[in-house]
């Protein structure tokens, strides 16, 4: 659910959102507490950058990714050490390489 509505700037409709599922008073403070960054949550982190990864992995298949592109959203995107090993390994292939 955080993963998810991380994208969003917008703290208020992020709020709104969870309101119209019915979600609980406890798992919309929660969530608003990851997103504004008044709580780190490590499982947060995870699935945010198994969300990223799979982004990735798809743009990558479809061929709708540079390698830039790649090595720019694994720096700036990925929040934990095991994402980026992860990352390391998954995309190394096609990282390494030879543009046509």
């Amino acid at each position: 659910c955080a993963a998810y509505l991380a994208d969003f700037k917008d703290l208020k409709k992020a709020e709104e959102i969870l309101l119209n599922l019915g979600a609980k008073k406890e798992l919309i403070e929660s969530v608003m507490n990851i997103l504004s960054g008044k709580v780190k949550d490590k499982s947060f982190e995870v699935i945010n950058d198994a969300k990223i990864i799979a982004d990735i992995q798809e743009r990558v298949q479809d061929n709708k990714i540079t390698k830039k592109e790649v090595k720019e959203r694994l720096k700036k995107e990925l929040l934990t050490e095991s994402g980026k090993k992860k990352a390391e390994t998954l995309f190394k292939k096609f990282l390494e390489k030879e543009e046509v």
